[in-house]
């Protein structure tokens, strides 16, 4: 315990001589903990915690198939009241997800 004091004495000795060095650390080390610590927290709040809604398994993400573009998923409100209004059907009709393999076939025939 004896030998811990005094390297940690000698540690502050060395930093006190050097104090350019030791603000410049310690302004390292304070902006690398604080923009981890905002990271995580933005990570944590989006990713780990579930939705704050009633249902978030219902919910979906419309996505257009053009031939111009290929598979888009900027929708706009008015042409999804358009896509709504043309096919008789809301969203309760349509595929919950679509897999890989099923656009595949659809894209390469455009």
């Amino acid at each position: 315990m004896y030998t811990l004091l005094q390297d940690l004495r000698y540690g502050v000795r060395t930093l006190g001589k050097n104090l350019g060095v030791t603000i410049v650390a310690v302004i390292t080390l304070a902006l690398g903990i604080g923009a981890n610590t905002a990271i995580f927290s933005g990570v944590s709040a989006f990713v780990f915690r579930p939705l704050p809604v009633p249902h978030p398994e219902q919910l979906v993400r419309p996505m257009e198939l053009t031939e111009d573009r290929g598979l888009a998923d900027e929708f706009s409100y008015p042409i999804s009241l358009n896509t709504e209004i043309r096919s008789q059907c809301s969203l309760e009709c349509l595929p919950r997800t679509w897999s890989k393999q099923q656009l595949e076939p659809k894209l390469k025939t455009m």
